[in-house]
């Protein structure tokens, strides 16, 4: 969890939209913890001074992450404040918008790669926890609402979290059964493939780490086969997240 929601090697993708996480049917009784804060000083000063462009995102889907590094990458609607556009220059460098999907006034849907800032890397030490982030995530310039699903020690060190972040405001918990539970179920093997084997590879980093080219030959495929699968599986991944059925 970096500060926009809060490491995975090639063939380990952290992809909770295509998969569910080792360990989901385990026995270990799951809860949802959903927790409201209002940010401390320090926070909401570093967001005025440098990421003022938002008026608020939400975090459509988290798609990898790596705690190590502390980077995050993601699918976000954001929308803007009055006057900002989506002009690169505009963001700071923890924060980059690597693809926009759609765009209606004011709000976007981005594919974006958010890292820990320097000032708070020391937050790092409580980012190993056995959770699942879930909807919704959601920040302003000064509150934050996330939920996410685990065993109750780790959601009481979720809790402990947000208390160091600022003011927790609401905790609501709701028990979760995640047996038979699979997302996005119209990605073929293929499609699913493809874009786990973008993700690992760094696809959709900034600059990318390898080309559509390289990736295809990766797989086995034709640029323009391999290309047409993950073009595919982005259309159904965004339309799932955007009608809120992921």
């Amino acid at each position: 969890m970096t500060l926009f929601v809060p490491g995975y090697q090639h063939c380990s993708v952290h992809v909770r939209n295509l998969i569910m996480p080792r360990g989901i049917y385990s026995p270990i009784p799951m809860r949802k913890l959903t927790i409201s804060l209002t940010l401390g000083r320090a926070f909401v000063h570093f967001i005025t001074t440098t990421a003022g462009f938002y008026e608020k995102i939400e975090v459509l889907e988290i798609l990898k992450e790596n705690a190590a590094k502390g980077y995050t990458l993601g699918v976000a609607r954001i929308v803007l404040s009055p006057g900002c556009t989506l002009e690169p220059a505009r963001f700071p460098p923890h924060f980059r918008i690597l693809d926009t999907f759609e765009s209606h006034g004011p709000e976007h849907i981005c594919l974006v790669k958010v890292s820990m800032p320097q000032q708070f890397m020391h937050l790092l030490g409580w980012m190993d926890m056995e959770i699942i982030w879930e909807r919704p995530l959601v920040f302003t310039r000064e509150t934050v609402t996330f939920s996410c699903t685990g065993p109750e020690p780790a959601l009481e060190k979720v809790v402990q979290f947000a208390k160091l972040l600022g003011t927790v405001t609401s905790v609501a918990y709701e028990q979760e059964d995640y047996r038979g539970y699979r997302l996005l179920p119209q990605l073929t093997e293929k499609e699913r493939l493809v874009l786990a084997t973008a993700l690992g590879s760094g696809y959709y980093e900034y600059p990318r780490k390898i080309s559509a080219t390289e990736l295809a030959e990766q797989l086995g495929y034709s640029k323009s086969t391999a290309i047409e699968y993950l073009r595919k599986a982005e259309n159904k991944v965004i339309a799932t997240l955007v009608k809120g059925d992921g």
